[in-house]
């Protein structure tokens, strides 16, 4: 969680605006920037019905990766239309992502810890805005030689904790199949 957490923090907090920035004036980033938050809206309803049928950890993975193919359609968008739709599918993965988390952590702490799980889930998100925090407090994004890493630190928190997400699933997945 504080992989995929510090990629939405990355991505949106950091490289967003500046995303915009290549194709529209400042003035209307008032209009734009909410497109992600628009995207993760709307995904919250239809991930919570996959999650029923498909457990937390697959949709958490999934979008993990849609996700990370998202922030490299937004990085490197040639016109303002497809800079649009890629933080729209970007912000509906993160809507999933974050949907899926808290369940799994509900269903990983369904004998009594359910606050206990989704109090690490709460607390994941609360670290990865520190670290964000504190990359702008220094001014990470501003030296040459971190704006790359910044920029594709996203992609690489959302692949790697979506694929690792995605073999967990399949290996409870195999592992209760073998039981039956």
């Amino acid at each position: 969680m504080i992989a995929l957490a510090l990629g939405y923090q990355l991505h949106f907090s950091i490289n967003s605006a500046p995303f915009y920035l290549r194709f529209a004036k400042p003035d209307d980033l008032q209009w734009l920037m909410p497109v992600f938050w628009i995207g993760f809206n709307i995904a919250m309803f239809p991930a919570s019905v996959i999650v029923k049928h498909r457990g937390g950890l697959l949709v958490m993975g999934a979008a993990g990766l849609f996700g990370a193919v998202a922030v490299i359609v937004a990085e490197l968008a040639g016109d303002l239309s497809t800079l649009v739709i890629a933080q729209f599918v970007a912000g509906s993965a993160w809507g999933c992502m974050l949907m899926s988390a808290v369940s799994a952590a509900l269903a990983i702490g369904e004998t009594g810890a359910e606050g206990k799980v989704t109090g690490l889930v709460f607390s994941a998100l609360a670290l990865a805005t520190f670290a964000r925090m504190a990359a702008v407090a220094g001014g990470l994004q501003k030296l040459p030689d971190y704006a790359p890493l910044l920029h594709w630190a996203p992609v690489a928190c959302w692949s790697v904790a979506g694929a690792g997400l995605l073999v967990i699933a399949a290996s409870r997945a195999q592992g209760s199949t073998q039981s039956v």
